[in-house]
């Protein structure tokens, strides 16, 4: 039961007012997506334990595996725009503090990806994101990369690792380029906002 079941409001009340407030969201992604009106920024936080890719000798815990998943998010990052993380597409510095390694049971550690934003292109700035990723998609130049760990972390990079990353990426565009054709992206992410809408009439 949510706040207003627990305070004694009718059920017949409660249904009424989630079933207003899906039609209202229904509504505001219909317009959004016509383009009549702009979507609302959404922050979700989440704690993480663990130290991040910036910290003294948190690059020293790191496996092959863990050089892949590092090129998995740098895919996802291409499917998000964000270039707060490691460059890969995205000519920047990066912001190795981006990556929290959150230590497993057993010893090991899990690249997860924090502060992860979501920027739309659309139009010509899109065109040129879309190129960009076209020209680097199979041999991604990771001199950006390699200087970021190391400026940031005082690591140079040796070939294993740099190759690990590259198969990471591969296999993240692959993975993005796959769930896109077959529809799995689309729903996901329709599953995803309805999850949210209903969470949000829950408690709105």
């Amino acid at each position: 039961a949510d706040l207003r079941q627990k305070a004694g409001i009718p059920d017949a009340v409660v249904a009424a007012q989630q079933e207003a407030f899906k039609v209202k969201r229904a509504e505001r992604r219909a317009a959004i997506e016509a383009r009549e009106a702009r979507a609302e920024p959404v922050a979700v936080f989440e704690f993480v334990r663990g130290p991040t890719l910036l910290q003294r000798g948190s690059v020293t815990a790191l496996g092959e595996s863990e050089f892949e998943t590092l090129g998995l998010l740098a895919a996802f990052d291409v499917l998000l725009n964000n270039a707060d993380r490691l460059p890969v597409l995205f000519d920047t510095e990066g912001n190795l503090g981006n990556v929290i390694l959150e230590p497993g049971s057993d010893g090991s550690v899990v690249c997860c990806a924090i502060d992860s934003c979501v920027n739309p292109v659309e139009g010509a700035a899109l065109e040129c994101h879309l190129a960009g990723l076209r020209t680097r998609a199979h041999d991604p130049d990771l001199t950006a990369a390699a200087a970021a760990f190391a400026t940031l972390c005082g690591v140079a990079m040796i070939p294993w690792q740099l190759d690990a990353i590259r198969r990471g990426w591969r296999r993240g565009l692959e993975k993005i380029c796959e769930m896109t054709r077959d529809g799995a992206l689309q729903a996901a992410l329709d599953a995803h906002v309805e999850a949210a809408v209903a969470a949000g009439a829950a408690h709105g």
